[in-house]
This record gives structure tokens, sequence and C-alpha cells, in this order.
């Protein structure tokens, strides 16, 4: 008994555009065929061989009306790619929206339907102009100028080569300027595809792309949605303090950067390296480096240890909690410091150590500068209930003569004034 194999099509549009012939007495020339590139997987490789194509156009993505008969054509494959000329008829070429439907098999009889309509913008070439009949190389007469009305673009061109469709450059002025006096309109449009960006910019010493607008100067939006789906990109080679993919600057008293977003996070920024910030606020001025507020939730919320520069303010540097054994041997039974690495932040002893020269009093070493830092202690954990602690100094013997990494801590009975031992915690900022 024979079973018959059922093939797996994909295909992947690689660009649709209007063909023209320019015959050299002709001042215009305008043809409704356009050229259809594509690449076609079998099974999950590139096809090779001849295919039979049926092609047919649709004016929706679903469902909608057919605009003209298929076509039918047998179309050689290989390494997947494939180019054919499609004519659908006068007036397709008209820069409507259009949705090609593809079959594709061996035969017209094994030809199974590619599950999505791929989309087709054609545009007809509206004019060209030629400095005279002799001179077919010359296409456009310099300067040049034209209006036109006509549902599509009035103006096109397509390199097929790895080459730039359109260059404009100037010695003073704009190279390329785009206008639209229309809301929702575009001044410059870019659309890319499998990867490629719609709108690039490059420059050495200016702006690669610069936007100026009394609303937005640069808009960017993304429809899709997962990694890479970025409304603006950007990205840089630089190094620290050199240059940035994305800078924002204000001179007004608004902000450099503004983040907004319904459901997800206004501004997030990744870091993979260690050191370095995956958001950064710097202030030369008088002001926050960065500032945060919440009208209900959490003004700053961290995932994670919180550390601050050893020399500022504000924020816990270490935390101690010193208690007993049932032999009367103090440890460390919990830390925190800010000062290591965050894999290392609460990790016992979290590089603190500490000593007791004599009853009631202890020696810690932060291995970090601790002078002029403000330090409490609080005594826990039973004991006597009128001890107290209190950082160490002079005229207690053991307290004087420290390093600058160290902090004495004395836990006195506050009946008779004798030092004795006692569990405490400790915190300094």
């Amino acid at each position: 008994m024979m079973t018959m194999q059922k093939i797996m099509y994909s295909l992947g549009l690689v660009f649709a555009t209007a063909c023209a012939t320019l015959p050299a007495q002709s001042l215009t020339s305008q043809s409704d065929a356009f050229r259809y590139q594509g690449q076609l997987s079998a099974n999950g490789a590139l096809a090779n061989g001849t295919y039979q194509f049926t092609f047919t156009l649709y004016n929706a993505v679903t469902g909608g009306s057919v605009v003209s008969a298929p076509i039918q054509q047998p179309i050689s494959v290989v390494n997947g790619v494939f180019t054919t000329d499609l004519n659908f008829g006068a007036g397709i070429s008209n820069g409507q929206h259009y949705w090609l439907e593809i079959k594709v098999g061996t035969t017209t009889g094994n030809a199974v339907s590619l599950p999505n309509r791929q989309a087709i913008d054609v545009f007809a070439p509206a004019v060209y102009a030629q400095s005279s009949a002799a001179s077919a190389s010359t296409l456009l007469s310099l300067p040049f100028s034209g209006a036109i009305s006509f549902d599509g673009s009035a103006f096109q061109v397509v390199n097929l080569s790895a080459y730039t469709g359109v260059s404009g450059g100037s010695v003073d002025g704009d190279g390329v300027v785009g206008k639209a006096d229309a809301a929702g309109g575009t001044g410059v449009y870019g659309f890319g595809e499998a990867g490629a960006a719609g709108v690039a910019g490059s420059s050495y010493t200016g702006a690669g792309v610069h936007g100026q607008s009394q609303t937005s100067g640069v808009r960017g939006e993304s429809v899709g949605a997962g990694p890479g789906a970025d409304g603006i990109h950007g990205h840089t080679n630089a190094g620290a303090g050199q240059g940035s993919g994305v800078a924002g600057f204000n001179d007004g008293d608004g902000s450099g950067v503004f983040g907004l977003s319904a459901l997800g996070d206004g501004v997030t920024g990744i870091a993979s390296q260690p050191g370095v910030s995956g958001v950064a606020g710097v202030n030369t001025g008088s002001g926050n480096g960065v500032y945060a507020s919440s009208a209900s939730g959490y003004a700053l919320y961290a995932d994670g240890p919180v550390t601050q520069r050893l020399n500022q303010d504000g924020i816990v540097k270490f935390l101690v909690v010193v208690d007993a054994d049932a032999a009367g041997n103090y440890f460390i039974a919990s830390c925190f410091n800010s000062q290591v690495p965050a894999s290392q932040a609460r990790v016992q002893p979290c590089n603190i150590d500490f000593q007791i020269p004599q009853p009631g009093i202890f020696v810690f070493d932060f291995h970090n500068n601790v002078q002029f830092h403000i330090a409490s202690v609080t005594t826990i954990f039973g004991g006597p209930p009128s001890t107290s602690g209190s950082v160490c100094g002079p005229p207690v013997p053991a307290c004087m003569g420290l390093s600058a990494t160290q902090m004495a801590i004395a836990t006195i009975d506050a009946l008779d004034g004798a030092l004795e031992n006692a569990s405490f915690h400790l915190v300094v900022q």
C-alpha cells in the first residue's frame, strides 16, 4: 500500500517592486507588472527545482475579493530563491494595498496554499523625464520640480543591488528633506523587512538622524511584540564616557529622557557587565541624579541588595547581629555589607571580623573606613534587662588606638555600670 507524504512549504518575501521599461524616445512609461522575489522552503529546507505556482491577488489580508484572475506559472527555484514578473492587469499599480495568495507544489495537482497572504504595495513609476531623446542615460534634468495628484508614490526608486535606492547630499544644507502637511502624515518614511532598517542615519561628527518639532522631534513606534520590538533603538560602540546609544538633553525645565508605559516599565535599562549600570543618572548641579516618585506604590523598588558609596550618607553601609551559643561563645548570627559584591553582601560573616579583648568590649573590623560614620547599637536576645550598648571610645583602653577600619562597641549593665557581654545588633550608616 502506498502512502502519500505531505510536504510543508513556507515562503519569505524578499521584495516586490514595480517593473518599467524606458524607451529612449518616450518621456513617460508605466507598467502594471511588478517583480516578485521570494524564498521558498520545503519541509524546513531551501527548495530547489521547478515548482508550479498560482498567484491570486486579493484586496484584504483575509476574506476579501479577488482583484484579478489568478496567474499560474512554472518557476525555477534555486537555493530557495525565485523571481517572477506578475501582471494582474490595468489599474493595479495605483499604490493601493493588496495581498497575494500563493499556492505551490511540484504539480498543479498537489499544490497547497501557503498559510498567510503576502502584503503587496505596487507603485507605478509616475513620471520619467529625459533631457533629450538622444540622451537616454539622463533621466532627469536638474533642477527638477514637479507635482502630481496620484493615489500612490509620485516618485519611487528601487535598487536591485546591495546599494542605496535614493541618496541625498548637500555641502551646507540638508541632503534629504521630507515634509508632510496633514496630521498623521510622514515627511520621510522608511520601511524595513528581514532585519533591515527602515531609516538609518550615520555621521562621523554630527547627528546621524536629527529631528526637530514642537511636539516629537523623533518619534518611534513599534507594533510588534517580544525582544527587539523597539520603538526607538540606540546602539553605540563608543567607550566609557564617549557616546550613548540613546541620549536625551533638555535645555529647559523638562525631561531629558521621559518614559511612559501603560502596563510595563516606562524606562528599562539592562547591563550585562560587572561594574556598570543598567540605568545611570548624573547631575552636575545641585539637583537629583535620579528622581523617583509614585502616587501609590513604591517610589523606588530594588529587587536585590542596595549599596551606596562609603563616604556618602543615607543608606545603611553595615548591619551586624551578634548572638551567643549555649556555651556563651559569641558569633555573627546575621549581617549585611553594602561594600562587597551583591553576591557576598549577606554571606556570613560578610567580610566583617570581630574580637572580644575583654568582657563587654566587641572590636569590629569592617575592612573599610568607618571613621565619622554614624552607628547605633541595640541589645537583644535576652541578657540582663538593663544591658545597653554604645559605640566605645576613650577612656576604655581596649577602645583606643583603633585603625580607621575598626569600631568598638561596649555593652554595659546600666544598674552597676559594669561591662558585660550581651547579644546586640549594630547598624552603621
